[in-house]
């Protein structure tokens, strides 16, 4: 009944045709996933020795400012649109399936980790968007969803700063809280968007310092990777 009168006195437009009735119609749905495409960046991580490792980061485009695409994370990540999350996730399960068939076969041996986000800022949007894509995702797959690290400190919103600045934004960030299953081989972190990669390289380097033995990678909706 309130749903039905919220709709009625707030109608939703389609973020892209302006067509009322929701905020992605099954029409620009179609347009908008065959728009898409999927690509892997690699992360370098610096090793001890000074030597490289590269992770893995699968996204479903490049992040472009001017898209469809884009304007849909936009509105779900600061409009507070919760409803697109299935929608958005449909296609993060698409890369998996695509790209890691294998893993899929056998969940038991994976997680899911949502980039954690500081307590105030989940606390005033009033959900993380990347652990709703978990969840998502978890609900797909079969892969469950681990919770052992936390952000430790509030930080200053990345999107307004340069690379070096995201870094040292960074430093001490987040913390394992919790001992991984000895039974989970890959851990998969899961993020909106991709920009520099600091925050990624942030929360992997502090699982690393842990379980350096297990397989590392990253899926997100879009990324711009730039290494500096």
């Amino acid at each position: 009944m309130w749903r039905s009168l919220l709709d009625l006195l707030f109608p939703s437009y389609c973020l892209v045709c302006k067509t009322e009735g929701s905020y992605l119609c099954e029409l620009c749905q179609l347009n908008v996933r065959h728009s898409l495409a999927s690509r892997c960046d690699l992360l370098p991580l610096e090793k001890q020795d000074n030597s490289y490792l590269t992770v893995p980061i699968y996204s479903c485009t490049l992040y472009d400012f001017d898209s469809d695409w884009v304007q849909i994370i936009k509105r779900y990540k600061y409009k507070f649109s919760r409803e697109l999350d299935a929608f958005l996730a449909a296609q993060l399960y698409s890369i998996l399936f695509s790209h890691h068939l294998a893993l899929l076969k056998e969940p038991a041996t994976a997680v899911f980790i949502p980039v954690p986000i500081a307590y105030l800022r989940k606390n005033w949007r009033g959900f993380n968007q990347s652990e709703l894509l978990a969840k998502r995702l978890s609900k797909l797959t079969h892969i469950g969803v681990w919770h052992g690290i936390k952000r430790c400190k509030g930080t200053s919103a990345q999107a307004y700063l340069g690379g070096k600045q995201r870094r040292t934004n960074l430093e001490n960030a987040f913390r394992v809280v919790e001992k991984l299953p000895t039974n989970v081989h890959t851990i998969i972190f899961v993020d909106d968007v991709v920009t520099t990669g600091s925050t990624l390289k942030a929360v992997i380097n502090t699982m690393r310092q842990k379980d350096p033995n297990r397989n590392y990678m990253g899926i997100c909706l879009a990324s711009r990777l730039v290494f500096s």
